[in-house]
């Protein structure tokens, strides 16, 4: 089992404030180099692609104000011994396609859901996982939950994915249960239309204002 980082760089350029989501792919053993960057190419179209049927895609929702346009691919083998150095690592500067309106707080995402086939017996937790996407254009938002377009399109750019990984000859989209040390094929999945938060992508305060009894 092989696990997949992909980091989006923040506008402040601080390590602390990027936008990371991680993936898991079973790819087998003897991989090389293509085998890696084809993976890499996978989750790319996943962020910057247009989705089939679609007008934009997920980095249309995503504004180009919040970011810096870096976007960084490591690979881990889930078999090396711990502390693991990565298999693969691309660095990819000046990445184009984002959103150009205003930003909701870095902090607010989309969660898009994933499951493999349940199975009797099984806990089927085990068998799901999610990644936060964000941060998030002002138009995503209608009446304060996620306009369905933006759904829409998040759930077509999975399904284009899912379709590449299972197309793939070498890579197979999976959820990884820590728990039971087995990963299971991805076959589906949700995104709802609530707002989600990651506490850890807001921006520190710049200013603070204080008030008493006789101030401001």
């Amino acid at each position: 089992m092989h696990l997949l980082t992909v980091t989006i760089g923040a506008a402040s350029n601080l390590p602390e404030d990027a936008i990371v989501n991680t993936f898991h792919f079973e790819g087998g053993s003897g991989l090389t180099g293509p085998d890696y960057e084809n993976l890499q190419d996978m989750i790319a179209d996943f962020y910057l692609g247009t989705p089939t049927g679609e007008s934009y895609g997920i980095s249309n929702m995503i504004p180009s104000a919040a970011i810096n346009g870096t976007m960084t691919y490591k690979i881990y083998d889930l078999d090396d011994p711990k502390p693991r150095a990565p298999v693969f690592e691309e660095q990819v500067d000046g990445v184009t396609g984002w959103g150009t309106g205003p930003s909701l707080p870095t902090e607010v995402a989309l969660v898009m859901s994933m499951h493999a086939a349940p199975t009797s017996g099984e806990i089927q937790a085990r068998r799901r996982n999610r990644i936060y996407l964000g941060p998030l254009v002002t138009a995503t938002v209608s009446s304060g939950l996620v306009q369905s377009v933006y759904l829409d399109r998040i759930a077509a750019a999975a399904r284009d994915m899912l379709q590449a990984s299972n197309a793939s000859v070498t890579w197979t989209w999976s959820i990884w249960s820590p728990t039971n040390s087995e990963g299971y094929p991805v076959t589906g999945g949700w995104v709802d239309n609530a707002f989600d938060t990651q506490r850890r992508r807001g921006i520190s305060a710049t200013t603070r204002q204080l008030w008493n009894g006789s101030t401001p």
